[in-house]
């Protein structure tokens, strides 16, 4: 995995000036990782990944700076995304980062490692540090998909349709949609953290078809799949 590392690491180092040569040393005193605070910790397709870490200056003995450089990959090893800083670790000193991803489409539900590294940002192309270790701390985290409500139940009364469904893990709120047709028009009729809701506002005689998702709010709101469309009996 290491040395699938290195390779990509090396295809963003043409820009930056990198050494062609390195060696990852783990679990480095020169990176500090904050948070998450928990490892194997939980998140969401279409939230945001959120972090903390400090990097100290690793290379001013060598006359270098240090510039962080994240790597997340899947359970397999495979590159997903790579974050470089923008900004360097200078003067023996140290510097906070804040770390911020999409969970996007380039992820899927499993198991993911975050690494962070502390990169020396060379001058000189032709420089050889390959006797060096390069430093290295990371943790790792599990993204998950927002489930979607199962056993949808509809019960029309007088003047009412109730709508209840199954509890989804995680699931905070929920979202009643409604339409007059199966394919088309549907319109949020409710916001929910019960798994009924009792929509008045429909007409005797008339036959409604819903749909529901799963709402949850964390590092930005993520909304689960959609139910199939369900009908209702007839309004009395």
């Amino acid at each position: 995995m290491r040395k699938r590392l290195l390779a990509i690491i090396l295809g963003i180092a043409v820009v930056m000036a990198f050494s062609p040569v390195m060696v990852f040393a783990g679990d480095s005193d020169y990176i500090e990782l904050f948070t998450p605070e928990e490892e194997n910790s939980i998140w969401y397709m279409g939230e945001y990944f959120y972090g903390e870490y400090r990097a100290y200056d690793t290379w001013l003995d060598y006359s270098y700076s240090t510039l962080p450089t994240v790597v997340i990959t899947d359970s397999n090893g495979e590159v997903v995304d790579t974050i470089v800083s923008d900004t360097a670790v200078e003067d023996r000193s140290y510097t906070d980062y804040y770390l911020k991803f999409d969970i996007d489409r380039n992820f899927h539900p499993g198991q993911y490692t975050v690494y962070v590294f502390a990169m020396p940002m060379l001058g000189d192309e032709d420089a050889d540090i390959s006797e060096f270790d390069v430093p290295e701390k990371h943790y790792n985290i599990t993204i998950r998909r927002l489930g979607t409500p199962a056993s949808v139940r509809l019960a029309a009364g007088r003047g009412k349709v109730t709508v209840s469904w199954a509890e989804v893990s995680d699931a905070q709120k929920y979202q009643v949609y409604r339409s007059t047709k199966k394919s088309s028009g549907y319109s949020k009729v409710a916001t929910t953290a019960n798994r009924a809701f009792v929509d008045k506002k429909v007409k005797k005689g008339k036959r409604y078809y819903y749909k529901v998702r799963a709402v949850r709010a964390g590092n930005g709101t993520v909304y689960g799949t959609f139910t199939a469309p369900k009908k209702s009996g007839k309004v009395r």
